[in-house]
Formats: structure tokens, C-alpha cells, sequence
């Protein structure tokens, strides 16, 4: 039936959004280059960055300028990612770091 809800993640669909606002957690080798492929799609607009290590997060923003797009927003710290699930002015939010941190990320995100 077509107002069933769907059964499996494949059937999932949004509305398109005409310009889709990314943030990433970790910055580190996996972070960068993810966060150089999405510099290059167009409707992508990068407005947060998330990284422990301060070092990190600085070339992420210099890939930002070099790239011709504007700053992100910088988190950092430990819990950094918290107040970036907060922020409204994100549709998605990438995690790039290791598996060991992803596990127990999503269970700690604050309610939207």
C-alpha cells in the first residue's frame, strides 16, 4: 500500500533541498578528503566543522579559503560535536572519525 511507511532504509525518501547545509565531525586524514569531495558538489554548502585536535580543525578551515568557500563554524573539544547537533543551520551531518568514537556518538546527540 503507498501510505504504509517503508520497511527498509531504501525506501526512505525527503523532499530534495535546494542547497544542503553538511557538517563533519573529525578532521583528521578521512575527515579531509571528505571534506574536500564535498567542496566540489554544488548545492553543498559546508557550515560546521568538528575536530579534538585544534591543528586539525585550522586546515579544514584553510581548505575552506582555498576552495573559495566560507569559514565554518569551528567546534572543538570533546564535546564539540554536541553543540554542533544543535545547530540549526545544519540538514546533515557527516561523522568521519575512527569506529572506536562513532559507536557511542549517536546515543549521546541531544534531542533536535
Amino acid at each position: 500500500m503507498k501510505n504504509e511507511p517503508p520497511t527498509h532504509v531504501l525506501g526512505l525518501a525527503h523532499p530534495p533541498i535546494p542547497v544542503v547545509r553538511i557538517g563533519l565531525i573529525g578532521l583528521g586524514n578521512r575527515g579531509l578528503l571528505t571534506l574536500e569531495r564535498y567542496m566540489l558538489i554544488k548545492p553543498v554548502e559546508i557550515k560546521a566543522l568538528c575536530e579534538i585536535r585544534p591543528g586539525n580543525l585550522a586546515k579544514g578551515q584553510a581548505l575552506l579559503t582555498k576552495g573559495g568557500h566560507p569559514a565554518a563554524t569551528g567546534y572543538a573539544g570533546e564535546n564539540g560535536w554536541q553543540q554542533m547537533c544543535c545547530n540549526p543551520d545544519i540538514d546533515l551531518i557527516i561523522i568521519c572519525t575512527d569506529w572506536s568514537k562513532v559507536s557511542m556518538l549517536p546515543s549521546k546527540c541531544p534531542p533536535p
